[in-house]
């Protein structure tokens, strides 16, 4: 996740929260003790989330017939992208 983006989502949730968001910017990120002190623990919760998926596997037609390497019962490439739009960490 960018770290443009992560902020906004932050200072939205901080300000739904009453935090005051004056941004000090010299000393620390925000005037107000409590806020700076949310700041990073917000960009740690961020930083730890990973999505384990499972391996993919072929699906198989009637009578056990393959249909062929490429028909998968996930889309995994596709599952990993819609992840990784929500700025989400797949593991690897």
């Amino acid at each position: 996740m960018s770290a443009e983006k992560m902020r906004k989502e932050f200072e939205a949730w901080a300000a739904k929260h009453k935090h005051n968001l004056l941004r000090d910017g010299v000393v620390v990120d925000y005037a107000c003790r409590y806020t700076d002190l949310a700041w990073p623990a917000w960009q740690a919760s961020r930083a730890a989330i990973e999505v384990e998926l499972p391996e993919p596997y072929g699906a198989f037609g009637c009578m056990g017939h393959g249909m062929g390497e490429a028909d998968t019962v996930i889309d995994y490439d596709g599952t990993v992208e819609a992840i990784e739009s929500l700025d989400l960490k797949v593991k690897p």
